[in-house]
């Protein structure tokens, strides 16, 4: 019973708020606009924070699990461990060489096609 008065509340209180924007809308138009203008930019501006902040963070993070990885092949390996400028430039090679068009390939030279009987087919649509 009580989720059918919280829909009944809630039914009532969106009603309200859109009797509000259409009085608004009808009386006081310049400051409504006004209104939504300032939400939008509140909005976007939060929003900007937030992205700001989460891709530094990102970004120092790559670059300490890059470190780690880096540090962990040289003990591995003993040796030099290509640098981040090579294998972006390994990378951006190996997506250029998937958008080249794949080249057809040749047929076998030691198969061939043997003719069988083809007129004795029946033609199933005069059926």
């Amino acid at each position: 019973m009580s989720t059918r008065k919280f829909s009944v509340v809630f039914y009532i209180l969106i009603g309200l708020a859109v009797f509000g924007v259409f009085y608004q809308l009808l009386f006081n138009t310049a400051e409504l606009f006004k209104y939504i203008l300032m939400t939008v930019g509140f909005a976007a501006l939060l929003f900007g924070i937030f992205y700001f902040f989460m891709k530094k963070r990102n970004a120092s993070g790559f670059s300490n699990q890059y470190k780690k990885a880096v540090k962990q092949s040289k003990q591995k390996y003993g040796g030099s461990v290509q640098d981040k400028q090579t294998y972006n430039a390994a990378l951006r090679k190996q997506k250029k060489k998937k958008l080249d068009y794949k080249r057809p390939r040749k047929k076998a030279s030691h198969l061939r096609v043997i003719d069988g009987k083809k007129d004795k087919k029946k033609n199933r649509a005069l059926f």
